[in-house]
């Protein structure tokens, strides 16, 4: 990032404090959180249960970890070694303190991944098995340089046959709203974008920068992560695409499965909805925002199938615009060298 950027990141980062659990209980976005911490969980469960059914050693890199807001799936993992890294040396002291006690091996690593070389901080840069980097790659894209040395990171942190996996914001879901405003932002009561050129009709494919803000979590630059220039560039350093899904693609894939379906309701990631004549409080309900539980309950004959104790698991229309803004990806770190050097060379014209 460019050095204002990287500051404005930094100073972002390292004065937000986590609230504690009463107080985001009551926040506009707690089930949208929990929802997003869903996501996460299962993306990298589903990858570390492949990593263990191959019986390799669960080696991590999580990579901008924040405040380590992930270490809890790392150790339900189950996994041996986690390098944390992160541009917010704040975020990394907090994360120390978080992961002080856990029962697996741990390194530190204050970087900028978009200029800085992990192999250049770090005197022993072990490989690993998985590199977790959970909305964080979009800050990569300012330039092509930038997005080239994160990945350059995540191919050199890996071993051959290793994951990357991660979740960013979706350009083309983007793109597609800003075009249906008649100005340069959009959003609704919960979050905001607002992009920094007018041209609606072409976007480069790295530096176009928009502001995000999204209530009480991010409020700072982002840019635009052009998906097919990411996936060319990984096949510069040897990943190759697994798979690209949108929110609503991987929530619909993976939330019947009976040990997600439990996450679901243990993690909160849906809101219990009750009818208006039950519920405790509806003065905080929006207009429409519950518009299609509200149609679902005129019929009859689904109240009549709900059991006595259940009520209806949902998400708040605004909450769920700003949920289908993100997707979830996943790479593998191919083992033929050769296809790798080939497929870096083919690249370097498209870029350059």
């Amino acid at each position: 990032m460019s050095e204002s950027l990287s500051s404005t990141v930094v100073e972002h980062y390292n004065k937000k404090n986590p609230s504690d659990l009463a107080a985001r209980s009551k926040s506009r976005i707690f089930y949208m959180r929990n929802f997003n911490n869903w996501i996460k969980s299962v993306l990298i469960n589903e990858n570390l249960k492949i990593i263990r059914n191959d019986n390799r050693e669960l080696s991590v890199l999580d990579l901008g970890c924040g405040k380590g807001g992930d270490s809890l799936k790392w150790i339900n993992g189950k996994v041996s070694k986690v390098t944390f890294a992160d541009i917010a040396e704040n975020s990394l002291e907090e994360c120390k303190n978080r992961v002080s006690k856990v029962n697996f091996e741990t390194n530190f690593v204050h970087i900028d991944a978009t200029k800085e070389l992990l192999k250049d901080k770090m005197e022993n840069c072990q490989l690993h098995e998985l590199v977790s980097s959970q909305f964080v790659i979009h800050y990569s894209f300012e330039s092509f340089e930038q997005a080239d040395t994160f990945l350059k990171n995540v191919s050199d942190s890996l071993n051959p046959g290793g994951y990357f996996i991660g979740t960013t914001t979706n350009a083309a879901e983007l793109i597609k709203r800003l075009r249906q405003t008649e100005s340069n932002s959009f959003g609704n009561e919960i979050y905001q974008i607002k992009f920094y050129q007018d041209n609606k009709d072409y976007f480069n494919l790295f530096g176009v920068k928009f502001h995000f803000k999204l209530e009480g979590v991010v409020e700072c630059p982002e840019f635009l992560v052009n998906f097919e220039a990411l996936v060319r560039i990984a096949q510069r350093h040897g990943l190759k695409l697994l798979f690209k899904k949108t929110f609503a693609e991987f929530f619909n894939e993976y939330c019947q499965r009976p040990e997600y379906l439990y996450l679901i309701k243990k993690m909160q990631a849906l809101e219990p909805y009750y009818p208006q004549d039950l519920a405790d409080d509806t003065s905080k309900r929006l207009p429409g925002d519950y518009e299609y539980i509200d149609q679902k309950l005129q019929d009859e004959q689904f109240k009549l199938d709900l059991k006595p104790e259940e009520t209806y698991a949902t998400l708040s229309k605004s909450e769920w615009e700003a949920i289908t803004l993100y997707i979830a990806f996943g790479f593998v770190k191919e083992t033929d060298l050769k296809k790798e050097e080939d497929l870096s060379r083919n690249s370097e014209i498209v870029f350059r």
